[in-house]
């Protein structure tokens, strides 16, 4: 993304995504594995968690105006790497 921000390209909405796609359960998955906690999780169902807003069943971003990007494992390995 910060390339993105150094490059001076065009104006407009810019999805910055992965290029894989991960669920709820999956993300968090992922970063418990990462940082080696042990907590079990449940994967659960949108409609266990009632709610007034309408909530798409998937919600996934399109990267199609920049370079494609990592995946979703690299990315987190980097975000954890900066935070230690």
């Amino acid at each position: 993304m910060y390339l993105a921000l150094e490059e001076k390209i065009g104006p407009g909405i810019y999805h910055v995504c992965s290029k894989d796609s991960l669920s709820r359960y999956e993300f968090a998955k992922e970063i418990l594995s990462m940082q080696d906690i042990k907590t079990p999780i449940k994967e659960c169902k949108l409609e266990d968690f009632p709610r007034k807003a309408v909530v798409p069943h998937t919600s996934i971003l399109l990267n199609t105006k920049l370079d494609e990007a990592r995946t979703s494992a690299e990315m987190l390995e980097e975000y954890f790497s900066d935070k230690i």
